[in-house]
Order: structure tokens, then sequence, then C-alpha cells
């Protein structure tokens, strides 16, 4: 039996609905898919999937525990960032325990809680990793383009370093135990007093640079965001060079700034929160001199109309914000400047994606959060009548990618539950191979292009159904000219 491409998505139990069907737009739509959600209230790393494509979070089983300690064996106790890989492995970091713990879902269940399905991939006690690093307070993660693991990590005042570690699995044994896998990448002047210096977070610039959250208390050093650039390529940064430098420093406001957490976007803009003055700022280097120098560069984004906590905001790279608020109702926002004006200042233009008193889940304390990358494919743009070309899928570990292609044009990309936009004629596209996604986040394979004379100048249109049991979605259509 030939298994064609409406045949595969009644199998995976959602039907296809048609383009009039859906009116919202998705957050997640585009190059994201879920957000993980790491809340230290109840202990808990959250999945939020928009999975009706109706632009919230708020419908059944949109919010599910991905890990909970009380169903897994590592304990939780100030779990306070989240960083996704393109493996689609789950890092957090807890400041309790001093641990980075990795998540996968390896059995397809949509959770973390079976066997391998997490583990300790850093523990800060020198005596158990053979770096002999102490990690005493991990405040913030982020993930280079390696996959390498960078921590904000900071003195927790009975003892400790304020630094910037790079923790890497160089063996493949799942964790960064051994010697020489993590080291410190970073360590400012702590100027001799705890509280001077306060590593509050750290992410990456997209020319590769990493941009410090600074959080010092006593005022011996400006709050702020700093550069980090390994000018010499010794692979550490000197504090006393140019290879540490002012980013940002935020404007006088008459509040006590506390700025926990920021994020960058592709394109290098920057997004800071300040809960102590109820704001948040919006700035990018546009004369690339190394920082943000002048009010062209910066915006007051947003202005809270009352009191709000926000611990994070992550942009997602189609000029949408999303914001965690932990107050009297812990919400996740969506913030978007549709008119252009440079703050969001139109009541359309910030939307409630999930609101605890909304949903069935209670997200007590939403601290951290991260998106998942969309699965992607890749495949050549030509191809010859009859030759067997390569393709790629990028996914998450252990999913299977079901490889369609059609000749048959289509107008209007239909919507579909769960999936997200199919860009294939469904009754005419037939399966080209499937492939499954390994360790590394990908999976690799080859198709055969057809060899009917036909084929000649016409364009096979290719896209890929790509999941697990618990979560499956549709890839970008990929155009190839057959010739």
């Amino acid at each position: 039996m030939r298994l064609t491409l409406t045949g595969a998505l009644l199998l995976s139990t959602s039907g296809i609905a048609s383009a009039q069907d859906f009116t919202a737009t998705s957050i997640f739509e585009g190059p994201t898919l879920d957000c993980y959600v790491t809340d230290s209230g109840s202990d808990t790393v959250w999945r939020l999937s928009d999975r009706n494509l109706d632009g919230d979070f708020h419908d059944p089983d949109e919010v599910v525990a991905f890990y909970d300690e009380a169903l897994g064996s590592i304990a939780l106790g100030n779990n306070n960032s989240v960083a996704v890989a393109r493996s689609g492995v789950v890092f957090i970091s807890d400041t309790s325990s001093d641990l980075i713990i990795a998540l996968v879902d390896l059995d397809g269940d949509g959770t973390a809680h079976g066997p391998g399905e997490h583990t300790v991939f850093f523990d800060g006690d020198p005596s158990v990793n053979l770096s002999g690093i102490a990690m005493e307070s991990p405040n913030a993660i982020a993930l280079d383009a390696d996959g390498r693991v960078l921590v904000a990590d900071a003195d927790n005042g009975s003892g400790g370093t304020d630094q910037v570690l790079l923790l890497e699995d160089l063996n493949g044994d799942g964790d960064a135990n051994d010697l020489g896998e993590a080291r410190v990448y970073f360590e400012p002047d702590s100027f001799g007093s705890v509280g001077d210096v306060i590593p509050n977070s750290i992410d990456i610039l997209p020319d590769g640079d990493l941009l410090y959250l600074e959080g010092g208390a006593t005022g011996i050093v400006a709050k702020g965001l700093y550069r980090l650039s390994d000018l010499n390529g010794d692979g550490v940064i000197d504090p006393y060079s140019a290879e540490f430098d002012v980013y940002f420093t935020p404007p006088f406001l008459p509040g006590n700034a506390f700025m926990w957490d920021f994020g960058v976007a592709p394109d290098g803009t920057v997004y800071i929160a300040d809960s102590g003055n109820d704001v948040i700022w919006r700035m990018r280097d546009q004369n690339g001199d190394g920082g943000i120098d002048n009010t062209a560069e910066l915006d007051m984004y947003w202005v809270a109309s009352g009191s709000s906590t926000i611990w994070t905001v992550q942009p997602t790279g189609a000029g949408e914000l999303l914001v965690a608020e932990s107050q009297s109702p812990d919400r996740i926002l969506v913030m978007q400047d549709l008119d252009g004006s440079g703050s969001i200042d139109q009541p359309a233009e910030t939307r409630v994606v999930y609101q605890d008193d909304v949903s069935a889940q209670d997200i007590s304390n939403p601290r951290g959060l991260s998106w998942r990358r969309a699965p992607a494919l890749t495949a050549p743009t030509r191809a010859r009548i009859g030759s067997v070309v390569p393709f790629g899928i990028r996914g998450a570990v252990g999913e299977l990618a079901v490889l369609f292609g059609s000749f048959a044009p289509l107008s209007t990309p239909i919507s579909l539950h769960e999936f997200g936009l199919l860009g294939l004629d469904p009754s005419f596209a037939t399966v080209y191979a499937v492939v499954e996604v390994g360790a590394d986040g990908a999976g690799r394979g080859t198709l055969q292009v057809p060899g009917t004379p036909g084929a000649v100048g016409q364009v096979l249109r290719l896209q890929a159904l790509v999941g697990s049991i618990a979560r499956r979605s549709l890839t970008a259509r990929h155009d190839m000219l057959v010739r």
C-alpha cells in the first residue's frame, strides 16, 4: 500500500483542516516550535505547545509537565534557567543543588521522566567533576553554536567564585564531568567583596561574542551588559584588556535597577527587563562600534502599568518577544511592535498567551523560558532527472522524519491542527524517505529524483513530517528544480 501524506497525517491522530478553519496566527509558526518554562515554585519544567494554532497555551494538553521532580530521580530546588539545544536536549540550571541537568524525551511520550531521560550534565561539586571546578550558584545558562553550555555562576556568599564557565561533553558520554570538559572562560575582578560583582546572565551575539549581565549590588561595578570578545583566541577573557568592555548601562531611572536576564534576537537586537523600574529596554548596535552609545540605538520598549516582576525575556526571531511575568496572576506575554513606533504602546501589541488562573496547569513561578527550534529540512535546490541526492533533517534526538514530495502546486498553504502549515497538495504527495534523528539532532538520507522525462523543468516540492508520538510538526517546504 502506498502511504500518502493525507494518510500519514490521519495515522498521526489529527485531521486536516481547511485554511479557513484558522484565523489566528500561532506564535510558533516559523523558526520556533515549543516553549520550555522552568518553574522554581513547583520544581517542574513545563512544555508549552500551541497545538490548535489559536495563539495561546490555554487549551487541553498545551501545558504539560516535561519534568516533575516527583516523577523523576533528580530533585529540583531553585531551577531558574533553561536552554534548549538543537538536538532537543533541554538544559536546566539549579542554584540549590549546583547542578546543570539535561532532559531529553527518548521514548516519545512527551516527558523526560523515563530511564536515561534526566541526567546530571555537570555537578558543581569540585570533588565530583574531574576538572575540579566549584560552581556555587549557576544563575543562567546559554548554548553556543557548537552546543557548548555557558554558565553565569556567582559567589553564593559563603564560597565560590564569580565566573563564566564553559562546559563541553568531549567524549560523548552525556556529561561534562570528565577531566578538561569544564573550564573558566571569564573571571571578573571581584574587588574583594561579595556582591561587588554578580554574574546574573549570559548570552551570545550573532558574531560569536558573549554578552554578560552584571548585577553587582554595591555600586563598585556598574550594573549592565558587558561584551566579552576573545580577541587573541586563547580561549579565555582577560578582564583587564579590550576583551572585556561595556556594552550597555541603563539610563538613570528612579528605582533601583534589577536586571535578571536578557535575550538576543538573531539580528543582534537585545532585550533586557528591569523589574526595579518595571520597564523593558530594546537595543541594537547599529553603528557597529561594539556597544550601545546613543539614543538612536536604545528604546524604552515597554513600561508596565503597575508593579511587575519580569524574570526573563526571549525573542522569537520573528519580531516577537516572549515575556515571563511572576505576579498574581502569573502570565506569559507576547509583545510585538506592530506600528514600528519603537515601543509597545498599543493594546493589540501585547497578547496574554498563558495565565495561571485560565490554564488547567499552574506555573507558579516562571523563572526562565527557552524556545525549541522547529524541525528543518535541507536539500539541493537543483537536481538531475533520475539522480540520487542527499537531504538533511534537523530535529530532536530519536524523532522520525517522513519526507514527502509532490510536483502538484498548492496556491495557498493549508493550516493543520498541531502540525503547522502544509505547503504540498496532500492528494498527490507521496513518501520519498524515512530517517531517524540522531544524537546530534540531525537525520540524514537520500532521495531518488523521479526519472520520467516529463519531470524535466518541473519543481519537486518537498516537506517532512517530523516528531514522535507526543509531538509532530511539519518543516517548511523546500523546492527543488529538476533538470
